[in-house]
């Protein structure tokens, strides 16, 4: 099996998982109804459509949204990682992932006040994805954002999952957790492209309209990765207060996820390549290191092609470059080093792997053999946290760019003759 073949099948499932592909496929406008799956909005009871959002996602998920209501639009705004002037209603404003910035909580500041603005006659749809934790952000006035963007650095250096993190941003700020609602007077649903194992609408983007207990305590998160005293006490002062959710609700709808991911290539994988790959799971987390080893191990056993997703982590220790899917894929050569006929891929859906410019790698026998010739060492790299620079240096890098999309990670792997 040629290595580029898997690998062009890879980035075409990721296309398909692009917001405005899942949002056109699973929502539609009829007699002025809005109708997704079976819950409709018709659209005549109310005055004005607003859209807001957020996310890395949120803009291609906007560029849907305006195929489908066109000019029944009023106003919009929203927040993503890019910066776009396109469209004659609707401001696009640019904030900071994976640290918020200034321009995260002046873009938020807009946000508020463009939501304050709407009353009961009014119409809000609001998209959500992956990314809004960083990308929108108000904090107390007794906090800056420097003790934000320090706080927000521990914890993803932590080795946390996504649920934990943003169960402890949620406690700091006042647009999560459901505090954006607090700005609303209006209807609306919100419209969420999941980038969180499970589905949870409590942790995709922190959860800014969806208000519910969490799984977690700060104190036991804190435990857990031993960071009682690497907290700041203005910052730990806030963590341990109780929560006080507002008494609003928005209807929630998961329009793409994990699985449209792995279906996607699986039924690329037939077409392309006659393949059947199993789907095992779209709960695939742990360190990346260690999940890479589990996979291995299913895969030696099933000789066949077996698909993950989820969204392994990385405790960083080193100051190489790299990402989780990346440190996966290295320490899976260590662990096949003496196999033949393989491939090992593992691929981030937004493109965007870690602080490397790569979404992810992909794997096979030539890899080894070019990594004798280089005398390359695996362990030391992945001891650095170094996975980019071998993955480079042996030509085994995905690199897509930004996709626009955010559903977490594929994983495969796969034997051949």
């Amino acid at each position: 099996m040629d290595k580029q073949i898997v690998k062009d099948i890879l980035i075409k499932a990721i296309n398909y998982v692009k917001p405005e592909n899942l949002l056109l496929e699973k929502i539609r406008l009829n007699n002025n109804t809005l109708i997704i799956g079976n819950y409709t909005v018709p659209l005549k009871k109310y005055k004005n459509i607003y859209i807001a959002g957020s996310g890395k996602a949120s803009f291609s998920m906007l560029k849907a949204i305006k195929k489908i209501l066109g000019s029944k639009i009023k106003k919009g705004l929203i927040i993503s990682n890019t910066h776009y002037e396109g469209f004659e209603n609707i401001e696009v404003l640019k904030g900071s992932h994976p640290l918020p910035n200034e321009s995260s909580l002046e873009a938020t500041k807009r946000l508020c006040e463009l939501l304050k603005d709407l009353n009961e006659n009014d119409f809000l749809i609001y998209l959500l994805s992956g990314g809004s934790s960083a990308l929108v952000e108000q904090v107390p006035d007794d906090l800056k954002l420097e003790d934000i963007q320090e706080f927000t650095d521990i914890l993803l250096k932590s080795g946390m999952t996504i649920e934990e993190i943003n169960t402890l941003r949620k406690k700091i700020s006042l647009v999560k957790g459901g505090k954006l609602l607090n700005y609303i007077r209006s209807n609306g649903i919100c419209l969420v492209l999941s980038d969180v194992i499970g589905d949870d609408l409590r942790y995709i983007g922190s959860g800014p309209l969806y208000a519910k207990k969490d799984n977690f305590t700060p104190e036991k998160i804190l435990d857990k990765y031993n960071l009682q005293h690497n907290i700041p006490k203005k910052i730990k002062r806030y963590l341990l207060k109780p929560d006080n959710f507002p008494n609003k609700d928005f209807p929630h709808f998961i329009i793409g996820n994990n699985l449209d991911f792995l279906k996607a290539i699986q039924r690329l994988l037939k077409k392309k390549a006659n393949i059947h790959g199993k789907i095992l799971t779209t709960f695939l987390k742990g360190e990346a290191k260690e999940v890479a080893k589990v996979v291995v191990a299913i895969g030696k056993f099933s000789k066949g092609c077996i698909i993950l997703g989820g969204e392994s982590t990385v405790i960083v220790r080193g100051t190489g470059k790299g990402g989780r899917n990346q440190e996966m894929v290295l320490s899976a050569l260590s662990e096949l080093q003496n196999d033949k006929n393989f491939l090992f891929a593992s691929v981030a859906s937004d493109g965007i792997d870690g602080n490397s410019p790569a979404a992810g790698a992909i794997i096979g026998e030539d890899t080894i053999l070019r990594a004798k010739q280089l005398n390359l060492d695996i362990q030391n790299f992945l001891k650095k946290n170094d996975s980019y620079t071998f993955l480079k240096k042996t030509n085994s890098l995905i690199v897509t760019g930004p996709t626009g999309t955010n559903v977490l990670d594929a994983t495969l792997i796969l034997w051949h003759n």
